[in-house]
């Protein structure tokens, strides 16, 4: 496993994007789409990704909250192919993106995408946050994913590729 810091030329840098293996249940092809409730798209693949990443976010998001942690809504939303929440440590607030990613020819592969939540305002006029900012957040979700018994194969990298 990746550690939480890497030093290069002497700038720490924080991996923000924890990729793991999902040993729980994932939609078969007769169950993508089936439910007129919850289908999101007619496309096969985008169907199955949101309907795979839905319980996935919850879990991870129940994981955080276990820990003691509030969110900012009571169940992941969706949005740009991912699912979403804030958590609040301290002062700042952190988003959460859960998204599927392709690793191999499986499909059990999920990142937890991590960044720092800002106003539109604050991006525009303040100026860049470090990474190393991201720490207490990834120490809290690498603690959740880590004890959550379906996630297997838990790695950090600094982004997705």
């Amino acid at each position: 496993m990746a550690s939480a810091t890497q030093y290069k030329r002497g700038i720490a840098r924080v991996d923000k994007v924890a990729i793991f293996t999902w040993k729980g249940h994932l939609p078969s092809d007769e169950e993508v789409g089936a439910d007129s409730a919850t289908r999101y798209s007619r496309d096969f693949g985008e169907q199955w990704e949101y309907q795979a990443c839905q319980p996935v976010a919850v879990a991870v998001m129940e994981a955080i909250r276990t820990l003691g942690y509030e969110t900012d809504v009571e169940s992941p939303y969706f949005a740009e192919h991912g699912w979403h929440f804030a958590v609040r440590l301290g002062q700042d607030d952190y988003s959460i993106r859960v998204q599927w990613v392709a690793r191999g020819n499986k499909n059990d592969a999920f990142a937890v995408q991590l960044s720092i939540s800002k106003g539109c305002l604050s991006g525009f006029l303040l100026s860049a946050v470090p990474e190393s900012a991201l720490l207490p957040v990834r120490e809290v979700v690498h603690v959740a994913l880590s004890a959550h018994p379906l996630v297997a194969e838990l790695e950090w990298v600094n982004e997705l590729t």
